[in-house]
């Protein structure tokens, strides 16, 4: 079976979650929300399945989808956790850190 992962951000550390989940057996990276196009452009060399949306709400909308990574700028991640929250409910890595406002 099949593990299908949804990527949030490819930037340099996105891309270095897509370069680690092609090397896990039984998986596919499903699914890409990254807004800047120089991104896309490279996420797609190492995702080149991937289908590529322009919001998270869509990429959550996205079948199959088993798990998601997010690798947005750290000051975005608290609210997309809370949409995430809000719609499904799937296992989530993060990468750190989880919030910058220790009021979060």
């Amino acid at each position: 079976m099949t593990t299908h992962y949804g990527i949030i951000g490819c930037g340099m550390m996105g891309h270095e979650h897509l370069s680690n989940i092609n090397l896990l057996d039984d998986t596919a990276i499903s699914v890409i929300y990254e807004p800047d196009a120089g991104m896309r452009k490279t996420a797609a060399i190492r995702a080149p399945n991937a289908v590529f949306v322009d919001s998270l709400e869509a990429l959550l909308d996205h079948k199959p989808l088993d798990c998601l990574v997010i690798v947005s700028p750290n000051h975005c991640h608290v609210d997309q956790l809370e949409l995430i929250a809000s719609k499904v409910t799937l296992p989530i890595l993060v990468e750190k850190p989880l919030f910058t406002d220790p009021g979060d």
